[in-house]
């Protein structure tokens, strides 16, 4: 059997600083992935998939937050990046035995 997937995500604007700093906002993003693949249809013994995800590069951040105190005040920002904020493909393989 083959099977075809096109998820797509949506974030709207969010702000992960608690007191609402300006500086920590992620503007609204989308996230597009495709995976295209073949699986034994009677015992599911087998799945072969070729996937890319994030196929239109989003950049996003799924933390952000000032650090500045710990240099004086002076806004710092450190930013987490997921896997997922950058365009990557690949085979995955699964067998059930």
């Amino acid at each position: 059997m083959v099977f075809f997937n096109l998820p797509y995500q949506y974030q709207s604007d969010v702000n992960f600083s608690l007191l609402a700093d300006p500086g920590s906002v992620q503007d609204s993003y989308a996230v597009l992935n495709i995976s295209m693949g073949i699986v034994e249809r009677e015992h599911k013994r087998y799945e072969v998939t070729l996937f890319a995800n994030n196929v239109t590069d989003e950049r996003f951040v799924t933390g952000k937050g000032n650090i500045g105190g710990i240099w004086g005040g002076t806004p710092v920002y450190i930013h987490v990046l997921p896997r997922e904020a950058q365009s990557y493909a690949g085979i995955r393989v699964g067998f059930n035995f």
